[in-house]
């Protein structure tokens, strides 16, 4: 089973885009290979706009640049809610 947590979120002040950190554990390697491959190559502007931080026993970190408009905490504190929305759909993305 697919666990997704959101770790940390917030503004890069250095590269002027919100940002969101998840962890993804429980992923299958060919999948979680695949998937890492595939989005370190989606840009940006001139960023990347996934980083893959970390890949070990305790999931996949992945950094995630967003355009103001894509930021999903209307650039505010989020309430629980609206984190467990964003686990759910990253969750929902992995299954596919």
């Amino acid at each position: 089973m697919i666990e997704v947590k959101v770790i940390e979120f917030g503004y890069s002040v250095e590269y002027q885009k919100h940002f969101i950190r998840i962890n993804i554990m429980g992923m299958e390697k060919e999948k979680k290979d695949k998937m890492s491959s595939m989005i370190v190559n989606i840009p940006l502007g001139n960023l990347k706009r996934f980083v893959v931080e970390s890949d070990d026993e305790n999931g996949l970190k992945i950094l995630e640049y967003l355009p103001e408009d894509e930021y999903p905490f209307n650039n505010e504190i989020p309430t629980e809610d609206e984190i467990k929305t964003v686990e759910k759909m990253v969750n929902g993305f992995m299954i596919q």
